[in-house]
């Protein structure tokens, strides 16, 4: 986090509804919610870069250096307030970035977009560029900590519900969020309808537990078969894993491993971390509905050149069905695909690049990560799950089911 700049910055929505970051952001943390943008195909952000944004992107720059020793004058703190409509009160940048999280749901603070996940033992994290800026552990229900929490669990949740009033999900969907909340906070089965309670337009469903992520971080040198967090499969090419990374060194055609494990369903997401050095020659992607075969049959979001592509592969035959707008990759990006019914989406570093309607391939509980074979492409730790987490929008703020979900077992 040392050399990156700090910035209050916007990105704008382009005609085909894709939000386009400012060229150079390295991680973005939405701070205005739904609908309170002064200007709707423009969002607010506080946003890490490479280099330092120009005054067309940059709303006020807070600096270089480390996040966490980064001071707020009263200039800075003006801006956020004036910007975001919730003014801190703390004095470093990172206190006031999870002030803003955490107690500003009342003002324009409640969007945890891409930044603030919450797993089933009630680990708070806020996440910037891929480095953990801040964490936290709800100790119960009477945490200080606990109702601004919950409240944005409740905002999650009408989100949720209206995907579902708009045939995005299915009713089975919202009451998994009712599953997860009831998970995560140990609460009675009374108690698990407290926030549909809350809110009279939302009903009040049987809650459905959600299903499982898993995580690999590739801690096991050598073979990707063994030793790692997980079990895999290599279905084509040479894999192997040095310095907790992991890499296709040659292979003809489509070089693909497989997680060897079947989800609850074939609503899938699967995203992975580009390596320190990612540029715009890499060729990385992550596959989804993949059953338990050696047969190409599956969808794969991937990184081709300067673009994301979505692809098909029936019984072998790949065919590209949608491609992004033109793109920079950058270093330790996070790469992630979802399939959710029949939408097939791409982001990358939490931002939706395309997005697809495809119903060729309605079945498939596994994913995994495909390479085309080069010396400098390798990926780093993946994290896959079934049901909704984060994907499947048509804005990135569909991320706020991270928290619905309490899915993040391993936070």
């Amino acid at each position: 986090m040392a050399n990156h700049h700090y910035h209050l910055a916007r990105f704008h929505q382009d005609q085909s509804g894709i939000w386009t970051p400012p060229t150079g952001a390295a991680g973005i943390i939405d701070l205005v919610p739904p609908l309170q943008d002064a200007d709707p195909q423009v969002n607010y952000a506080f946003v890490a870069s490479d280099v330092q944004l120009d005054s067309s992107d940059s709303l006020h720059h807070f600096g270089q250096g480390d996040l966490r020793e980064l001071l707020v004058d009263g200039t800075a703190r003006e801006a956020w307030g004036a910007i975001t409509g919730y003014l801190p009160q703390g004095d470093s940048l990172c206190d006031v970035l999870c002030d803003h999280l955490t107690f500003g749901s009342q003002a324009n603070g409640a969007d945890f977009t891409r930044s603030l996940t919450c797993g089933r033992n009630r680990r708070l994290e806020i996440v910037l560029a891929g480095e953990s800026i801040w964490s936290y552990s709800l100790s119960g229900m009477a945490d200080a900590l606990a109702q601004p929490i919950l409240e944005t669990e409740l905002e999650s949740l009408r989100d949720v519900y209206r995907g579902v009033l708009a045939g995005e999900y299915s009713e089975a969907v919202y009451q998994r969020c009712l599953g997860g909340l009831g998970i995560k906070y140990q609460l009675s089965q009374s108690a698990e309808l407290y926030l549909p309670a809350a809110d009279p337009l939302l009903p009040k469903l049987q809650p459905l537990i959600p299903q499982t992520t898993k995580a690999e971080t590739w801690p096991g040198p050598g073979a990707v078969t063994s030793g790692q967090d997980q079990p895999w499969s290599v279905l084509a090419g040479t894999w192997a894993v040095s310095g907790n990374k992991v890499i296709c060194s040659t292979g003809s055609g489509w070089p693909q491993i497989r997680l060897d494990y079947d989800f609850g369903g074939s609503d899938l997401t699967c995203q992975t971390q580009l390596v320190a050095g990612a540029d715009n020659t890499d060729s990385i992607g992550t596959i989804l509905r993949k059953d338990a075969s050696a047969t190409a049959t599956c969808y794969a979001n991937r990184i081709n050149g300067s673009e994301q592509q979505v692809l098909k592969f029936i019984a072998g035959s790949v065919s590209n069905i949608g491609s992004s707008s033109t793109l920079t990759i950058t270093a330790n990006g996070v790469l992630k695909g979802s399939a959710i019914g029949s939408t097939i989406t791409s982001y990358l570093n939490a931002v939706q690049t395309k997005q697809v309607t495809d119903t060729a391939i309605a079945s498939g509980l596994r994913v995994g990560l495909l390479q085309l074979s080069t010396a400098s492409t390798a990926t780093d730790n993946v994290l896959a799950d079934d049901g909704l987490s984060g994907g499947g929008g048509s804005t990135p703020r569909r991320n706020l089911l991270h928290m619905s979900l309490g899915l993040r077992m391993g936070l």
